[in-house]
């Protein structure tokens, strides 16, 4: 999985100097690698009495540094600010230092070198003002990204953004040394109390753990979900436009946000309740979390917006209308600098200005007249554009997305949806980097000639999700294949995660090959909520419960 750290840039020659580190970082990753201990070799018998004395001291610097090599290591590639910074930081009383777990600089360094289990990507500059470092892992816990993220910062590249395999965080720092992680979900308006309690290290350890039981890394379909949204008519619901994503939107079980949203309750919640509980092999109890969630009432009714009620999950502060035209204001409830401006037309939202600690984001939407979502177009405050456009079937069911993004060059990535008697059977996700000028490019993104721009070293990543159901039309089996490659270079990667679901009364098993085998046992009660979700692992000669998460729902009167 692709994770990236995004950073602002405040000192240019700066971002040089941890290139180098960074240079490092990928080269005592690479296969076979090994440090040079042999040292330098000379014919002694040959040399002169100057060359002898250069050699000597060429040696004896060799021997001195083989002594503490990391420690030389260290000295060498990290400048003396970025020492001072960070043993400042870890004399300091940051509340991240919990987290960080390093005791000196030599121990981060060496947490760099060989505790980081990652594999470097990439680095790069977006612009003069921001940069990104892209980093990948298939193994979790991969060691967090505290000590990596205070490094960049001690190089002056203040990180800003981050995806760390769960979640897209925006990084709010409060002073020198500390940052708070804020988790960027899809319908945050519509969740702030799920974003005031993913704030907390209580909650992240909760969610942490929850995830690797219902893993969101893999796309599926169920054809009766035992979850079953309101259906509410002549309503007006007021939230961030999105793509339908069919891959996402009919499982449940691989949704992060899915199981805390009390609307996709077939009933009328008034509070539900999660009991988190990890065991060992031999059925010791490590840990036992409780989380609560209650309803919040998101009814509102403005005759300025519309004659219907309205179900505002935007979280509206202050309107103003000019002809057919309302703005929508919402101001952040903890962080009043950042607010979201929704411009409304015809009970469509049609544009979105996003002022958030980090950048400004400008979106425009554009509709059919089916009132399904065509294109939108994002561009931020550095010029960065994101274009999303969609296209439908007969049946009014999304067949096709595309995405253009302009970081670097221009990335492209095409999903395509196969469906069988209305049952999603295929998703094909097709992603390429185009190196196109664009400072001399005129044309608009997607009526470029991308074809210009391929050649034999153009790299394509594939992912391609197949469904198999039964004749009950429930599915059975999940195949996730990844691929990379180019002409020139073959088959950089391949991969594959295999699903194997077994429906039952009130009941959903999965088997899973990640490629380590896990088992998940979802239990529902008579009205399809859950009731349990336990979490196996298997091993050659046993299967443990290694996480159990219990479910108590209370329902309005």
């Amino acid at each position: 999985m692709m994770l990236y750290i995004k950073f602002e840039i405040h000192d240019p020659p700066k971002f040089e100097d941890f290139q180098k580190l960074y240079d490092h970082m990928v080269k005592v990753r690479q296969a076979g690698f090994k440090f040079d201990d042999k040292g330098p070799e000379f014919d002694w018998d040959t040399m002169s009495e100057e060359e002898i004395d250069v050699a000597m001291e060429e040696l004896n610097a060799f021997l001195d540094q083989q002594v503490e090599p990391e420690k030389h290591r260290c000295k060498e590639l990290m400048p003396n600010y970025v020492t001072v910074f960070l043993e400042s930081y870890l004399q300091s009383d940051s509340e991240n230092l919990e987290s960080f777990g390093s005791y000196d600089v030599f121990s981060i360094f060496n947490y760099l070198e060989f505790g980081f289990e990652v594999d470097m990507e990439s680095l790069k500059k977006i612009n003069e003002h921001l940069g990104i470092v892209a980093f990948s892992t298939g193994n979790y816990p991969f060691g967090g990204m505290e000590r990596f993220l205070m490094t960049l910062a001690a190089y002056n590249l203040k990180p800003v953004a981050c995806f760390d395999g769960f979640h897209e965080c925006e990084l709010i720092w409060r002073s020198r040394f500390d940052y708070e992680s804020v988790i960027l979900l899809k319908k945050q308006n519509g969740l702030q109390k799920i974003k005031k309690l993913i704030r907390s290290s209580f909650f992240k350890k909760f969610l942490f753990s929850l995830l690797i039981v219902i893993s969101n890394t893999v796309v599926a379909q169920i054809r009766n979900p035992q979850f079953k949204a309101n259906t509410i008519k002549d309503v007006l619901v007021l939230e961030k436009p999105e793509f339908s994503s069919p891959e996402k939107d009919i499982l449940f079980f691989f949704s992060e946000t899915y199981l805390f949203d009390l609307r996709n309750y077939s009933m009328d919640v008034k509070e539900l309740t999660f009991v988190h509980t990890v065991y060992t092999p031999d059925e010791t109890r490590i840990s036992v979390d409780t989380l609560r969630f209650k309803y919040e009432n998101h009814f509102i009714k403005n005759p300025l917006i519309s004659k219907k009620p309205i179900l505002d999950y935007i979280g509206i502060d202050s309107i103003s209308k000019k002809g057919k035209t309302v703005k929508l204001f919402h101001f952040d409830e903890d962080l009043d600098y950042i607010y979201q401006v929704y411009e409304l037309k015809n009970e469509q939202i049609i544009s979105l200005a996003d002022n958030t600690s980090v950048k400004y984001y400008n979106t425009k939407y554009t509709y059919n007249n089916k009132r399904q979502l065509l294109e939108a177009e994002t561009i931020d405050d550095y010029g960065i554009r994101e274009l999303i456009t969609a296209t439908y079937n007969e049946n009014n069911t999304i067949s096709s997305k595309k995405r253009f993004e302009t970081s670097d060059g221009v990335t492209i990535t095409t999903t395509n949806y196969s469906y069988k008697n209305d049952l999603l059977t295929k998703v094909e996700r097709r992603s390429v980097l185009y190196f196109v000028p664009l400072d001399q490019v005129k044309t608009p993104l997607e009526k470029i000639d991308y074809s210009k721009y391929t050649n034999s070293d153009t790299f394509i990543n594939l992912n391609t999700v197949n469904l198999t159901y039964n004749e009950k039309s429930e599915l059975i089996k999940i195949v996730d294949t990844n691929k990379g490659f180019s002409e020139n270079e073959g088959v950089d990667y391949e991969d594959m995660e295999l699903f194997i679901l077994q429906q039952k009364p009130k009941k959903l098993i999965i088997h899973a090959g990640l490629p380590k085998k896990r088992t998940y046992e979802y239990i529902f009660d008579d009205l399809g909520h859950p009731k349990e979700i336990n979490s196996y692992v298997v091993e050659a000669h046993k299967t443990w419960l290694h996480k159990k998460t219990a479910f108590k729902i209370l329902f309005s009167e």
